[in-house]
């Protein structure tokens, strides 16, 4: 599946900040109240903080979830 877009450009500080809101969005839940992921690397591979979220949820904490 496509990234819609690349985020290496954006400050790692930024991109979680994005990716908490899609977590408590999501979930209900910030990033600091979940098991850890590799935001690093999410970061670094250009993944958007959706997709970042999507996949930790993939493959760190598998919460029953519908996503889009």
């Amino acid at each position: 599946m496509a990234i819609p877009y690349d985020t290496r450009s954006m400050p790692f500080d930024e991109f979680m900040k994005e990716c908490d809101k899609c977590c408590t969005r999501r979930f209900g839940l910030g990033i600091e109240d979940m098991p850890d992921a590799n935001w690093r690397d999410y970061h670094e591979d250009g993944l958007s903080p959706y997709w970042a979220v999507k996949t930790a949820d993939e493959n760190y904490w598998q919460i029953e979830s519908d996503w889009l």
